[in-house]
């Protein structure tokens, strides 16, 4: 039985594991399971035993379906979808459902979802064995060593596919639907919130340094920031953009050939760390500017939005955010915007507040004025996960391993993704806690941005000089070429297509090459 996903199969020996379909209680193990890019029978045992066999052609392509789950036979797909790493993935012919991880190489049907590699020489070999049992020796063996060569040169690829952490790890949406607080969860009524102020009555100096934390301003209501935001203008193609102020209201003018509109700006996204973008109505729905402000750069083109010029007056408006996107956007950059399960941004507190990060108050706040000197408790305390569920807690929104894993960027956006790189390290081995997001980043104090800052970091785990021996506190090696700015070269920065900033990879390892970009 999975103990992550509770999926069921059947080992009988360490190497020679058989899954099973269950149809209505029935196992059905030749049933060809439809995974999407291809069509994979699963193995079968021979009649008292014996190797998995059955294996086609089409299964040793480089996509492979992970865990079953048929821990209970259901009649509807819904009842017992579990694993739903991948949006599509079915049992062709059956009523029980099958669903897996997201396909990878590193996930090739064993029970251990971290394969070793003397495993799938074995797969392999029997495969081969299987597939050119007519042929004659010569061309059976060679097959059978090109393929266990080609497995071993995939080495490192297999190996650094999939973090050693991510059996534990989780999707957001899995974090979400599971018991208690995470980030972006929207169960709470609004009345279990209090807001920052409350808060900062017993914690004042935390207060204090999370309000210079750039979280605390990843949103804010335009009509609280108009005299404070300089007026922009943009022509692309035959659309001109303008904001300013009219009114006592800060609004938004788009002017295509002969036609023309107006609204005025509601939210304001962005901390402006990087760059800020506007929400605005239409016709009762939400809609994201076609034009941002970015620091040091100044108006352009909204990321995400086409560099080409608008082909339409309503493309040249921006782009209508779909409802099911709207409480992901509010959940990430304001807090308290759902409330008992509802979209309500009218009652979201703007930026990423105390509660944000801890959950609703009220209950902690009424424990602790009703006994002052005890420990009120009721609240949830982040530094309370493990390293790899730490990480997973920032991923809330900066997206976790598997969200990354279930819907890749694209080259080098990638490195905008902090949490995904850093697990991409070679140091973050079974999930380091000195090199988790909040080891380095205090969410009550500003974000520090100077290089040298960070080394005594690095050095919490490297020794100091390259003549130094690595011990068991120290198992990192020294650097032979500096022993300051360790950031500046082992966690270089991208500029990013359509951001007009400078972004860190958070992927610790060494360059060799400065001008290759992250894939």
């Amino acid at each position: 039985m999975c103990r992550q996903h509770r999926c069921r199969r059947d080992t009988f020996a360490a190497t020679k594991t058989k899954y099973i379909f269950i149809t209505q209680g029935v196992e059905q193990p030749t049933r060809t399971v439809s995974c999407g890019l291809m069509r994979i029978p699963p193995f079968r045992k021979k009649r008292g035993g014996g190797w998995p066999t059955g294996i086609r052609t089409s299964s040793l392509m480089p996509y492979f379906p992970t865990r079953l789950t048929s821990e209970t036979p259901s009649s509807t797909p819904a009842q017992n979808s579990q694993c739903d790493r991948i949006p599509v993935c079915s049992a062709a012919s059956t009523t029980g459902v099958h669903s897996f991880r997201k396909p990878g190489l590193a996930n090739i049907m064993f029970a251990n979802p971290f394969i070793s590699f003397t495993r799938i020489a074995l797969i392999a070999l029997v495969s081969s064995l299987r597939l050119t049992q007519s042929l004659r020796p010569a061309v059976m063996l060679n097959r059978v060593l090109v393929c266990c060569i080609a497995f071993l040169l995939l080495q490192p690829v297999i190996a650094a596919e999939e973090p050693q952490t991510a059996d534990r790890q989780m999707t957001t949406d899995e974090h979400i639907a599971k018991p208690g607080w995470w980030p972006r969860k929207g169960d709470a009524a609004r009345s279990d919130f209090v807001g920052s102020a409350t808060c900062a009555e017993c914690h004042s100096t935390l207060f204090k340094g999370q309000q210079q934390h750039a979280m605390a301003h990843s949103s804010s209501l335009v009509a609280k920031k108009i005299g404070a935001i300089e007026p922009a203008h943009l022509d692309q193609g035959p659309a001109h953009y303008s904001i300013g102020t009219e009114n006592n209201n800060l609004v938004f003018k788009v002017r295509y050939n002969a036609q023309s509109f107006s609204a005025p700006l509601v939210w304001l996204f962005g901390s402006g760390h990087h760059g800020q973008t506007y929400l605005y109505r239409r016709a009762g729905e939400w809609w994201e500017t076609r034009i941002s402000i970015f620091k040091n750069f100044g108006p352009a083109i909204t990321p995400g939005e086409p560099e080409a010029a608008p082909g339409s007056f309503t493309e040249a408006l921006g782009r209508r955010i779909p409802d099911e996107e709207l409480p992901k956007c509010f959940g990430c950059h304001a807090t308290a915007s759902v409330i008992s399960g509802k979209f309500r941004p009218e009652s979201a507190i703007p930026g990423v507040s105390c509660e944000g990060c801890h959950g609703p108050g009220a209950a902690h706040v009424a424990v602790a004025h009703a006994d002052p000197g005890g420990n009120p408790g009721m609240i949830f305390n982040p530094a309370s996960l493990d390293a790899a569920n730490s990480v997973d807690f920032c991923g809330s929104c900066h997206r976790t391993w598997w969200d990354v894993f279930q819907a890749p960027e694209k080259a080098v956006s990638i490195v905008r993704l902090p949490a995904y790189r850093l697990e991409q390290s070679r140091c973050w081995g079974n999930g380091d806690a000195r090199i988790t997001c909040a080891a380095c980043h205090n969410p009550h104090m500003a974000l520090v941005t100077e290089s040298a800052q960070y080394d005594q970091k690095c050095l919490s785990c490297h020794v100091a000089s390259s003549s130094m021996i690595p011990a068991a506190e120290h198992p990192g090696a020294g650097c032979p070429v500096k022993s300051a700015d360790c950031t500046s070269c082992h966690m270089p920065k991208y500029e990013l297509p359509q951001m007009h900033s400078r972004f860190t990879d958070h992927r610790i390892r060494i360059v060799r090459d400065p001008g290759t970009t992250p894939n």
